[in-house]
């Protein structure tokens, strides 16, 4: 009978403990779905070390004991300690991945969750003793529904940018003024087939003449200022060619509207064909040379086949130098019109080409050289270096370019 009785109460007591042991999982956290309310303020930490919960029931995971006192089972078990627990205000910290979950300091973790109403739960707690704990309840995130609210629409007036008239602006009159062009007026003479301009618009740019005789780099002879070296001579027609000068025959002297330049060699020595002939055919510049007739082919001077050559160039061109250089204002009439007769026959029959220019021996001339001049030539040149502006043909100036003439000095002849 004992052994039946204690056997009946044994099967109570299970069925008992059975029923308060329902409540709890094995997790920490309560069994009934709904997770109920803990009305938790504040959570301390006694001086042992003991977990507190004031203002209502507490859950714990190690001890699965809660009561209504404010103090857990660990209270109990305290060294006899009299001081109250100082309770711990939760800190705020940095958001947790889980969704209303606050980390506590060192010792306690609680997981406070907040449903749709602002009410929070405390789904459980766990007594740490330094770290974080490793389980944490995962709260499903709720989407936050924010009331709607109607942003008036505000038509944007469409505004029509008014037009702007662009002033007109008047351009400077930039066009060159039209020049009248004195050659275009100009008749042509029926004899001489030369343009007449007419007087008021003739240009007053002539070509500047110059005269050279040897072309050496030693001196010969007593007069060694006729002397221009060769070196001097390439410095002078590179010059000629870089200012895009143009060099012109002795019978083309007139007025011109581009800066030009005639360059004459008195005599015909034979130096002009070794030294100043290949710098003309390098630099294409045209030359004249007036030649006492009487020493072609002789020592020191050019030669027939040396004359055609320099012809046939084009390049060069012949003038009379009279027949044996005399001085002309010596001479009859009858002997001044000798010296220009014969010699421009032996010039023509040497190369060929027609003389139209002479220069007068040593520069003599007077009123009746000139005259007979007239009757043989269309242009009279002399050594006087004077201003000419289209006062006469039968005394041209030409301006001496010796050896100590300096590439400036030589530039300021031509420009």
């Amino acid at each position: 009978m004992k052994k039946l009785l204690a056997f009946l109460f044994s099967l109570l007591l299970l069925f008992t403990l059975a029923g308060c042991m329902g409540d709890v999982k094995t997790d920490g956290s309560k069994a009934d779905e709904t997770n109920a309310r803990v009305a938790t303020d504040t959570v301390g930490v006694c001086d042992d070390g003991a977990a507190a919960v004031s203002g209502g029931d507490a859950f714990s995971e190690t001890t699965g004991v809660s009561d209504t006192t404010g103090h857990s089972k660990w209270d109990d078990e305290a060294d006899n300690s009299t001081e109250p627990c100082e309770p711990i205000l939760h800190e705020e910290t940095e958001t947790s991945p889980y969704a209303n979950v606050t980390t506590f300091p060192e010792g306690m973790f609680e997981t406070v969750v907040t449903d749709e109403a602002g009410t929070e739960w405390v789904v459980g707690s766990s007594l740490l003793f330094g770290g974080e704990t490793e389980a944490a309840v995962e709260v499903p995130e709720t989407e936050a529904v924010l009331p709607e609210t109607e942003v008036p629409e505000t038509e944007s007036a469409e505004t029509e940018e008014p037009e702007i008239e662009e002033p007109e602006i008047e351009e400077p009159f930039n066009e060159k003024e039209e020049t009248e062009d004195p050659e275009e007026d100009a008749e042509t003479d029926p004899d001489t087939g030369e343009l007449d301009v007419p007087e008021g618009d003739s240009p007053t740019t002539y070509p500047t003449v110059l005269m050279y005789h040897c072309v050496n780099e030693e001196p010969y002879t007593v007069n060694t200022a006729l002397f221009v070296r060769p070196t001097d001579l390439r410095q002078q027609f590179q010059l000629i060619q870089m200012l895009g000068i143009e060099t012109l025959f002795a019978d083309e002297f007139g007025p011109v509207h581009k800066n030009s330049v005639i360059l004459t060699f008195d005599d015909g020595y034979e130096d002009n064909y070794y030294n100043m002939f290949p710098l003309a055919k390098k630099y294409n510049i045209k030359v004249t040379i007036f030649i006492i007739a009487y020493m072609i082919d002789s020592p020191g001077y050019l030669t027939t086949e040396q004359m055609q050559e320099m012809a046939a160039s084009g390049l060069v061109q012949f003038g009379s130098h009279t027949l044996d250089h005399p001085s002309l204002i010596n001479l009859s009439p009858e002997g001044i019109r000798e010296q220009f007769a014969g010699a421009s026959w032996i010039i023509y029959n040497k190369t060929g080409q027609t003389v139209n220019a002479v220069a007068y021996p040593s520069g003599d001339y007077n009123s009746t050289v000139m005259d007979i001049a007239s009757e043989y030539y269309d242009f009279a040149y002399t050594t006087d270096a004077v201003a000419y502006w289209g006062q006469d043909n039968m005394m041209l100036p030409r301006y001496a370019i010796l050896r100590d003439t300096t590439i400036y000095g030589f530039r300021a002849f031509i420009e």
